[in-house]
């Protein structure tokens, strides 16, 4: 980004991303969603496989991160415990369940398709009441009425989720739709919607890496957002058979 035309292009990307954000939600009131980052593909697993993964997340740039470790109780059915952090406004710790019916076979040609449900719940801290901005911050994320910090505003919610993934060899094209209620302390209910498109890579079944954009929304009674994000995440298997 040392040419002059590459600053300025980023810089006009920037202005427009954090108009964007303030004309949606610059005073913003809302409770945090258990999760962000989206786990890549849906895969196949057998019972006792293990799986280890990170992302990170943001708008024009990296604003929180995720790490999340998973192990197959059956065949198709996995348990998962992770969490998700940004450093301005929550960290959320979740605990759920990850359904992956059997792969089918779409043609002669190795392309197969999957789907996954996924359900659970989570708790930490976190969310906003930001009527009005503060008067001596110009951060989007910095002012609170009731006087709390994010860290001291305890936050709970569920999950629910679907993804279809097409896989071809060692790629896998997938979307991921998620649905989420939360509450925080003088906050009001707030339900989060979240969609996602990203591309996957797979290296001898032990690794995968995945990239992807998409968008977050909320809504409740007293506000509602909506914002464009992307994310890059990875994760590494042990034990079981993968298929």
């Amino acid at each position: 980004m040392n040419h002059p035309a590459s600053r300025s292009l980023w810089s006009l990307f920037t202005l427009m991303t954090v108009t964007f954000i303030c004309l949606a939600g610059c005073n913003a009131v809302y409770a945090p969603p258990v999760r962000i980052s989206q786990h890549g593909a849906p895969h196949p697993v057998s019972r006792g496989t293990a799986e280890l993964g990170g992302a990170i997340y943001g708008v024009n740039q990296p604003v929180g991160g995720a790490g999340t470790g998973s192990v197959a109780v059956t065949d198709r059915l996995g348990l998962e415990l992770g969490f998700d952090s940004t450093s301005v406004d929550f960290a959320m710790g979740h605990l759920g369940l990850r359904f992956t019916p059997k792969a089918v076979q779409l043609s002669n040609v190795a392309l197969e398709a999957l789907i996954d449900l996924e359900f659970g719940g989570g708790a930490g801290a976190g969310g906003e009441i930001c009527e009005e901005p503060a008067a001596d911050d110009q951060s989007l994320t910095a002012c609170a009425e009731d006087d709390r910090r994010w860290t001291e505003r305890p936050a709970g919610g569920i999950y629910g989720g679907a993804g279809l993934g097409l896989r071809y060899r060692a790629v896998d094209v997938f979307y991921r739709l998620r649905l989420q209620g939360t509450v925080a302390t003088d906050v009001p209910l707030t339900f989060w919607h979240s969609s996602f498109l990203g591309l996957q890579v797979r290296v001898l079944e032990l690794l995968r890496i995945y990239s992807g954009a998409g968008f977050y929304s909320y809504r409740n009674r007293q506000d509602d957002f909506i914002v464009p994000y992307w994310e890059v995440g990875l994760s590494v298997f042990v034990g079981g058979t993968r298929e």
